[in-house]
């Protein structure tokens, strides 16, 4: 039986100590922006597949929730990555998981954010304590403070021509 790989990135977006995240309705869980990197067939690449870059998919995740593009400047940058087997919270089958994390700073919060989204700027320590938070950002947090990698981190970006 072959072990399905799920490939993913997700963005961290902080502002000072405390990091946005979102309730995912699929999930049942507030957590980061995360995306499955795309897969296509590109008809100049013969019959093989191309798969979208992680980064690429980081910014879409981002701007999934903040709801604006963002000039290359602003573009998140990679924080960790994780290739493991683990559990699915979705179907509960186990599949390896490469996980792509990206961060980004905000020097403020955004007055407004994706449509229709249910949002929460929270703590590390916040998001320790409360439910529903997934499984995967309380493991990636914990990853982070293990490398001395938790937010805030110096770079912030500014929105240009705002």
């Amino acid at each position: 039986m072959q072990t399905e790989t799920v490939e993913v990135a997700g963005t961290i977006i902080a502002c000072e100590e405390q990091m946005l995240v979102f309730n995912n309705l699929k999930w049942g869980a507030f957590t980061f922006p995360f995306t499955k990197l795309r897969r296509w067939q590109d008809p100049n690449f013969g019959l093989g597949f191309r798969q979208e870059e992680p980064q690429a998919a980081a910014i879409r995740a981002a701007s999934e929730i903040l709801g604006h593009t963002f000039a290359e400047t602003e573009w998140p940058r990679l924080q960790h990555e994780v290739t493991e087997y683990r559990q699915s919270d979705a179907d509960g089958i186990w599949k390896l998981y490469h996980l792509h994390l990206f961060g980004m700073t905000l020097p403020a919060k955004p007055p407004t954010l994706g449509a229709g989204l249910q949002t929460e700027w929270l703590t590390v320590a916040e998001l320790r304590a409360r439910k529903p938070v997934s499984s995967t950002v309380r493991y990636l947090l914990a990853c982070l403070e293990e490398q001395g990698k938790l937010p805030p981190w110096k770079q912030a970006v500014t929105r240009s021509g705002a």
